[in-house]
């Protein structure tokens, strides 16, 4: 699956790629920011990819190792998730669950993010969240990026957290069964349904 989606998006089979989505919100985009104005630049050898409505916030002249992707229909977002090494959250400000996360971990990626990014999921570092401060959070990028067991291994938990933890099923079989015979979890259909694994996951996606 990854070398399909680097082959179908132009990227090299061994280039670091670390991805962040986000919507035109305050949060979000200084989140992209921080990724333009300090990850880019500490780690050259990582491509940056940033998709979403916060792209229209970023300066129009980027960082050589940052590609402003925009709007993403599900199709692509899927392949950007697929072609990933590592999907980075640094948020520092907002209220709720940030629903990417979900997106993150269901694609088996290990995430690299806040506390304020894991708010509603975990509070410490897992085997597949990675938590640090602002101050911090480069650093624990370059450990990550890394470490392949952590790429590998921590995608793998991340996906079955959310399996076991997030899905309709996990928290209401009931609805989860008309969720899965209805397809009213599009997007979760999208995601997942590419994958090798024998059966879908549909992800709780619920805001207060």
């Amino acid at each position: 699956q990854k070398a399909a989606a680097r082959q179908a998006l132009g990227l090299s089979s061994d280039e670091k790629v670390a991805f962040f989505i986000g919507s035109n919100y305050a949060p979000n985009i200084e989140a992209g920011l921080f990724i333009v104005e300090e990850l880019a630049r500490e780690h050259p050898d990582c491509l940056f990819a940033i998709g979403g409505g916060v792209c229209g916030k970023l300066a129009q002249k980027l960082p050589k190792n940052v590609r402003s992707i925009g709007f993403l229909e599900e199709e692509d977002k899927v392949r950007w998730l697929h072609a990933s090494d590592v999907a980075i959250n640094p948020m520092f400000s907002g209220s709720g669950t940030n629903i990417k996360m979900f997106d993150f971990m269901s694609a088996a990626l290990p995430v690299v993010t806040t506390p304020t990014g894991a708010r509603g999921i975990t509070s410490i570092s897992t085997d597949g969240i990675y938590l640090a401060e602002r101050a911090g959070v480069s650093a624990l990028l370059g450990r990550v990026l890394n470490n392949p067991e952590a790429l590998v291994a921590g995608g793998e938990e991340n996906r079955r957290v959310v399996k076991e933890r997030f899905s309709w099923e996990a928290i209401s079989p009931a609805l989860g069964e008309t969720v899965r015979t209805t397809h009213l979890r599009k997007q979760g259909v999208a995601l997942l349904s590419s994958t090798d694994q024998a059966s879908a996951i549909r992800v709780a996606h619920l805001s207060t």
